[in-house]
C-alpha cells in the first residue's frame, strides 16, 4: 500500500447571477449525493463529471419550476466552467 499526496489550488470564479447563484447554494448542501465530496463548517467540495452536474443542473431546475430561460443560462454557466478533462473539483466557501 502507498501514499498519494496532491496539492489543492483554489481560484475562485467571478459570483454567478440568479439563478446560477442559487443551485450553487443548494448544490454546496448537496455536496458529495451523487460525486465525491462532502462539507464542514462553512466549506465543502465536490468532485463531478460534466454529465452528473448537467442533470444535477436539470433536477434543480425542475425542481424550483424554473423558465426555460433561466435552465439555459444555469447550463450555460456549467459549460462554461474550467473543466479538466470531463471533471471539476468545486470548492464552496460561505
Amino acid at each position: 500500500m502507498g501514499i498519494d499526496v496532491g496539492v489543492v489550488r483554489i481560484s475562485y470564479l467571478q459570483r454567478p447571477a440568479e439563478p446560477t447563484y442559487s443551485f450553487l447554494g443548494w448544490l454546496a448542501t448537496h455536496a458529495g449525493y451523487d460525486g465525491w465530496g462532502g462539507g464542514w463548517d462553512e466549506n465543502a467540495f465536490l468532485e463531478i463529471d460534466r454529465r452528473r452536474l448537467r442533470a444535477r443542473a436539470r433536477a434543480y431546475a425542475q425542481q424550483q419550476g424554473m423558465s426555460p430561460d433561466d435552465l439555459e443560462q444555469l447550463l450555460s454557466w456549467v459549460r462554461e466552467l474550467p473543466w479538466d478533462g470531463g471533471t471539476i473539483m468545486l470548492h464552496f466557501n460561505w
